[in-house]
């Protein structure tokens, strides 16, 4: 027997990554304050520094010159 939604947790991770990655592009990078990406995902500046290099991001990739 197959187990159901085996693909959910991998395609949520996808998911989570994509948003993570969207809101360090529109704050260059800020990770917190008022205007940082974990506000704008409403989600603690803690998780969202742990959730960066879980996922994978390399964060100074949306950096402004």
């Amino acid at each position: 027997m197959e187990p159901e939604n085996v693909g959910e947790p991998r395609a949520r991770r996808a998911q989570e990554k994509c948003m993570i990655e969207a809101a360090l592009r529109e704050t260059c990078e800020r990770v917190f304050g008022p205007s940082g990406a974990a506000a704008n995902l409403g989600i603690p500046r803690s998780t969202l520094e742990w959730r960066i290099p879980s996922l994978r991001i390399d964060k100074n990739r949306y950096k402004s010159d």
